[in-house]
């Protein structure tokens, strides 16, 4: 659960989606099992099924929270924090990239409360991609001290419950959608919208 990196970023302080090629045609997504084709985005216009979008989406957040999960291991096995954090930085600033692009590339969801959800993915998109360059700009300079290096940790700590709050968030609100529409029973039925759910 990542609710359980928080404390483990503290300890060290003391101490799928895959990418979707800019401008590619299609992508295939496989997710426990199932496999999804969504067209690629093109100047903004493109549309995805409610159950390519939801899954799309789950499975880029998804995937940005893993990311997030890699990071903390790396710091806390890691004979020089330095390098770790340098390395981390790196990581997280590719997942945001990653995530960004694959949920553009969806499009929007061709229902009729689709342009309502897209505003609530695009809000948490802003949300997670604040949150990463917070989380660069602490690793670019973690401190040359034990003292300093655990404030910045405990620091990293707080953005990274930060994002788990806001993907919660966004799930509250989007069981505002439809009652019964499809993109709703999307976002409940989906094999990646429930592993995301499971992991926050």
């Amino acid at each position: 659960m990542i609710r359980r990196l928080i404390p483990s970023l503290v300890v060290v302080g003391a101490l799928g989606l895959a990418a979707v090629p800019a401008g590619a045609q299609s992508t295939t997504t496989t997710t426990a099992g199932s496999s999804t084709t969504t067209a690629a985005k093109s100047g903004g216009s493109t549309t995805s099924t409610p159950d390519e979008w939801a899954s799309g989406v789950c499975a880029a957040v998804n995937t940005w929270l893993a990311s997030v999960d890699k990071t903390v291991k790396g710091l806390k096995s890691a004979s020089s924090l330095d390098a770790a954090a340098t390395q981390a930085k790196d990581g997280v600033k590719a997942a945001t990239d990653t995530m960004k692009t694959s949920i553009s590339d969806l499009g929007t969801p061709s229902t009729g409360d689709g342009k309502k959800a897209k505003k609530q993915i695009d809000t948490l998109t802003s949300q997670l991609d604040s949150l990463s360059q917070s989380i660069q700009s602490l690793l670019s300079n973690p401190g040359s001290n034990p003292i300093a290096i655990a404030g910045t940790l405990a620091q990293v700590g707080s953005d990274v419950g930060q994002a788990v709050s806001d993907v919660q968030d966004t799930a509250t609100a989007l069981k505002g959608l439809k009652p019964n529409g499809a993109l709703r029973k999307a976002f409940q039925t989906e094999p990646s919208c429930t592993q995301l759910k499971n992991r926050i």
